[in-house]
């Protein structure tokens, strides 16, 4: 199916409620895309509403870290959001091969993309309101991307898509004001990014159970300190996760970008020895920089063998004869024989012509005399 007669719908991705998502083709640029379809835009009027509001949030937000939108149109009763293909799997499928959390490199790897890309979405003016696993596509080349803005809240606009005392968002991630029904703010995207955090760290959300049950421990009860199923984690990291889970937003890091930057450190901080039973984050040490090369000697005739220096000022044995003083002296540095032998071959021949042109001059003087 040709949409707008340009995008063209090829492979169903995925469905919600409130639309489609298809794998498609932009053909006036021939690149392929991710087309948002919303089926019904006219049956639900805040619903369709939200969808735009997607549209306008995801478009304004330039970082790497969140999903790219290249277009919004409108077609026949369809209503759809082009976006850029994002290939990779969302990092709930990941955890879910991980039950006893991600190993720690990757982890603090993907927790710190996420606390960037949150920050850029909190400077813009954007509460998330739906931070989740789900909603964290990994790229194949580890890459991490935000999306699904689709119940985002502007701060700096003055409609309101929700009803009053209502709950949106995901229970197992979602902030005690969430809970409760109270106003959002950029501190409530904070306590869902710490609940991900804890499940990349100990392979669960901080709390089990139904829906209700969730949202009432958010509300009311302290979780469980990561330290209990992994004892070697760090100790900042620990202090920053439960910090994140605090039910006052005043007691939550200040931003997102502070988050991020508590979390590079971590990352920084060479490890010490732990005594702890063995497992990931016991064993885990930093990136350290590739070592260079050290330079290559030169190559050396003579054995590399440590040996204490000896003086060469003293020569222990006489000269061989016609050694010569320099041959002597270049013995006595430690060169080899045969250098010693090029050395003096320059110097016999010089004096074999000298002596032969001594012998021809004492002769001429001889015959003129005795020709005299």
């Amino acid at each position: 199916m040709l949409l707008a007669d340009r995008y063209r719908l090829d492979q169903l991705l995925g469905q919600g409620g409130m639309g489609q998502v298809w794998r498609g083709r932009d053909l006036r640029l021939g690149r392929d895309v991710a087309i948002k379809v919303m089926l019904n835009p006219d049956s639900d009027s805040m619903s369709l509403a939200r969808f735009q509001r997607e549209a306008m949030i995801a478009a304004g937000l330039q970082h790497p870290g969140i999903t790219v939108v290249h277009d919004a149109e409108r077609h026949d009763s369809w209503l759809f959001i082009v976006m850029e293909l994002l290939v990779g799997r969302d990092l709930g499928m990941i955890l879910a091969e991980h039950p006893a959390g991600l190993p720690p490199g990757r982890m603090l790897d993907l927790a710190i993309q996420a606390a960037e890309a949150l920050a850029a979405a909190h400077e813009g003016g954007i509460v998330h309101r739906d931070l989740k696993p789900g909603n964290l596509f990994v790229l194949v080349d580890g890459r991490l991307k935000i999306c699904d803005f689709g119940i985002a809240k502007d701060v700096n606009a003055t409609s309101i898509l929700t009803t009053k005392g209502g709950f949106i968002g995901t229970p197992a991630y979602a902030s005690p004001e969430q809970c409760n029904g109270e106003p959002v703010d950029t501190r409530s995207d904070l306590y869902s990014l710490g609940c991900v955090l804890y499940h990349m760290l100990v392979g669960h959300p901080p709390f089990a159970g139904n829906d209700r049950a969730v949202m009432r421990q958010h509300a009311d009860a302290r979780p469980a300190p990561p330290s209990v199923r992994i004892q070697a984690i760090p100790e900042p990291l620990e202090e920053l996760v439960l910090g994140l889970l605090a039910k006052k937003p005043t007691a939550r890091p200040a931003t997102a970008a502070e988050v991020a930057a508590t979390l590079r450190r971590i990352q920084d901080t060479p490890r010490q020895e732990v005594h702890a039973p063995p497992n990931d984050w016991a064993s885990f040490t930093p990136p350290q920089p590739r070592p260079q090369a050290p330079p290559k000697a030169a190559p050396r005739s003579q054995p590399t063998t440590p040996y204490p220096p000896q003086p060469i000022s003293v020569i222990s044995r006489r000269p061989r004869p016609g050694e010569g003083m320099g041959g002597i002296f270049l013995l006595a540095i430690g060169l080899p024989a045969e250098i010693v032998i090029l050395f003096l071959i320059p110097w016999l021949g010089l004096l074999l012509l000298i002596i032969v042109l001594v012998v021809v001059f004492l002769w001429l003087l001889w015959f003129f005399r005795d020709g005299g």
